[in-house]
């Protein structure tokens, strides 16, 4: 899943970067792509398996459950593995949960 800059829904500027680190997963920057709260978002919302782990999620998961303190360690050590380019400190937890049933839409491009 590439971080990069998205429009609106975060309601948030995002800065678009080149990404440093090629093999990074499961978030690498891009100049295309979406900003870190909502990329976290897509990653756990994703159902078809393809950038994400919604699939493996039950129909009723609760979104809270992603502040529990063994939840949010698993999480770090997925960013410490992959060797993310997301660090953990620049995601909010706080508007992952507000912003968790906006539609993630489309990505946008950075402003040259």
């Amino acid at each position: 899943m590439r971080l990069g800059s998205q429009r609106r829904r975060a309601s948030r500027v995002c800065l678009a970067e080149a990404s440093q680190i090629l093999n990074s997963r499961p978030f690498r920057k891009g100049l295309r792509g979406l900003c870190a709260n909502c990329a976290v978002t897509a990653f756990f919302k994703d159902s078809d398996g393809e950038q994400g782990v919604g699939f493996a999620l039950s129909a009723d998961f609760d979104p809270q459950c992603l502040l529990y303190p063994h939840i949010q360690a698993q999480f770090q050590r997925i960013l410490a593995i992959g060797q993310s380019e997301l660090r953990y400190e620049q995601v909010d937890w706080g508007i992952v949960l507000s912003n968790w049933d906006l539609p993630i839409g489309r990505k946008a491009v950075a402003n040259d």
